[in-house]
């Protein structure tokens, strides 16, 4: 990787997660899968998750209203339970809040992410959508494509996923090595 682009990344705030969480989350990996849509997280009324979530109910789906990713004593652990739950999905749906005020072109969540780490196809929301840098070379679905046909999980796909955002998202020896030779230039 360029140490420039590796610079840009890290002083832009590009978003990382340990290596250890993608070992353990490969470890978690399912073959079969026993749910077809998942979401556990934060439903505030006023986010609009709950309406844009209401289609998938009944639908073979596990939805948990839950706070725990929420909390600054949690946020940085490994929850096996979520990661298990959400490895058992086909797909795991990420809708941002509707209320949230940013641009739509820097749109991230860690769902998405955490999808692609269990081989969990990810699905966006059209009224909520995610930056197209952030999701760029990424297989996803958006939210109207389950309106109109009937989409097929496919593991190779959800492989390359996982490849992809261990590729991106990890804070790995490389990069960390780019940034100490460029900071000892200076």
């Amino acid at each position: 990787m360029q140490t420039e682009k590796v610079l840009s990344m890290v002083l832009n705030c590009q978003l990382f997660t340990p290596p250890s969480f993608f070992e353990k989350a490969q470890s978690l990996k399912k073959e079969k899968k026993i749910y077809r849509f998942y979401f556990n997280g934060n439903m505030s009324s006023k986010g609009g998750r709950k309406e844009l979530l209401k289609k998938f109910l009944g639908k073979k789906s596990l939805i948990i209203e839950s706070n725990y990713g929420r909390s600054f004593m949690t946020k940085s652990k490994f929850n096996f339970d979520y990661y298990n739950e959400l490895s058992l999905s086909e797909f795991g749906l990420c809708p941002h809040q509707k209320d949230f005020m940013g641009s739509e072109k820097t749109m991230w969540t860690y769902r998405f992410i955490e999808c692609c780490m269990v081989y969990t196809l990810p699905v966006t929301f059209i009224e909520t959508p995610l930056g197209a840098e952030f999701t760029r070379g990424f297989v996803f679905y958006e939210d109207n494509h389950f309106d109109e046909s009937d989409v097929k999980f496919n593991m190779i796909l959800a492989k390359k996923n996982f490849d992809l955002a261990k590729e991106r998202f990890t804070l790995n020896t490389e990069v960390v090595n780019s940034i100490i030779n460029e900071k000892n230039k200076q």
